[in-house]
């Protein structure tokens, strides 16, 4: 490790000192002593102690036209954490955050159009607003088999899974179709089911 006497540069400015440098940066001595020697801080020179060759430990990326040789690296450089740093590595927002193993994801910018029992709606939030349910509830309906008159061609629906379920001959794969189906609570529609005396709620 170079001394606490040892001259730097960082950013091409010269210090004396890794004590003077630390305190005109704002960091701790330790702090500036790992980016003096780390790859991941190329302003950071030691004249005495050349960078250290690390060998990635993950997969390298590209934060605002700087290379990183591991993402753990990159997350420790700019003060966040891993999974923070992931994030942006895949969210379109962050364009400057590249990583040729993480794929952008595709945020949708436009309204959504859905058909709700033939009624057209420009968006999930319309139709939500005036169904008097949530987006959640709207977006999990168009996705489920169990809602058929729920329709988007920009959502696909997913396969039909065998129902464990059945109200009046109408088969439910879980407790919470049945309850947003009625409007209730999953814990009334669990009394129900348990209750012998509501023949027409069935376990399959």
């Amino acid at each position: 490790m170079p001394g606490k006497g040892q001259p730097c540069t960082v950013d091409g400015v010269r210090y004396p000192s890794l004590s003077a440098a630390a305190k005109a940066l704002g960091v701790k001595v330790g702090t500036l002593q790992s980016r003096l020697l780390s790859p991941n801080f190329p302003v950071y020179a030691s004249e005495r102690h050349p960078k250290v060759d690390i060998k990635p430990r993950g997969q390298p990326c590209t934060i605002n036209g700087i290379e990183y040789v591991s993402e753990k690296g990159a997350a420790r450089a700019l003060g966040i954490s891993l999974g923070s740093l992931l994030s942006r590595l895949r969210s379109s927002n962050h364009r400057g955050y590249v990583s040729r193993y993480r794929s952008k994801e595709k945020r949708r910018r436009h309204p959504i159009p859905c058909n709700i029992a033939g009624v057209e709606y420009a968006s999930i939030s319309d139709a939500s607003r005036k169904l008097g349910i949530t987006d959640q509830t709207t977006k999990r309906r168009l996705a489920s088999p169990n809602f058929p008159d729920y329709a988007s061609a920009d959502i696909t629906k997913k396969p039909p899974e065998p129902p464990k379920y059945a109200v009046r001959g109408k088969p439910y794969g879980t407790m919470r179709e049945i309850a947003e189906a009625e409007g209730v609570t999953n814990e009334r529609i669990r009394q129900k089911i348990h209750d012998p005396s509501y023949l027409e709620y069935q376990r399959l």
